[in-house]
């Protein structure tokens, strides 16, 4: 991001969704009836991400930000039982809390290259119950949770040029996993990349 003096605070706001509707076993997609040939009662068949992804920028120098990172999620996931029945689940609410902090690693011109480290909290539920199948109370899926159930590291590398009006750049990061939750499991570790464009507004 652009320079932040000390005492500054900036805010922004992000949007990301995601849906899926292939039913995988490995690399291979599959249909719905493989699940109940492997004695599943029911197959997921259509997935639907929102994640609202709030954060504060504290200036603590030319070239160092505090970053606090709070994601809200609404997530849904359809089911097919046997009979040919489809059903929903739903969840919404806290993720995982991210701290960390941007480092600025150089600066040539208008161009700049930053480098981010994060830690996010286990704020976000891994434990949640509810609709399956039309059954009460049960333990929702993986994909419906809220939070992973660990701490994870969260490094991030961006380099962009930022103008006076204009800026634009490309950014990759990661999500790894520390360890295993209390329940016995972690989740497997993400990597991303994404490119900007961006106009400042007056």
């Amino acid at each position: 991001a652009a320079h932040l003096e000390v005492d500054d605070v900036r805010f922004s706001y992000r949007l990301h969704h995601e849906d899926g509707d292939d039913l995988r076993m490995g690399t291979a997609n599959q249909i719905s009836q493989t699940a109940f040939d492997h004695g599943f009662t029911l197959a997921p068949v259509q997935r639907y991400t929102d994640e609202h992804q709030f954060s504060a920028e504290f200036g603590l120098g030319e070239d160092l930000a505090l970053v606090l990172t709070m994601p809200f999620y609404n997530k849904e996931l359809q089911h097919l039982d046997a009979a040919g029945q489809r059903t929903e689940s739903r969840t919404s609410g806290l993720g995982d809390v991210i701290m960390g902090t941007r480092v600025g690693l150089g600066e040539q011109g208008e161009q700049r290259l930053i480098f981010g480290a994060g830690l996010s909290i286990p704020t976000g539920s891994n434990t949640l119950s509810g609709e399956v199948g039309g059954q009460l109370n049960q333990r929702l899926p993986y994909e419906l949770q809220l939070g992973s159930g660990t701490y994870d590291l969260h490094p991030e590398i961006v380099l962009g040029r930022w103008m006076e009006r204009w800026s634009f750049g490309a950014r990759a990061a990661a999500v790894v996993r520390m360890g295993k939750n209390e329940e016995n499991y972690h989740l497997g570790d993400r990597m991303e990349a994404s490119a900007w464009v961006s106009r400042h507004v007056d």
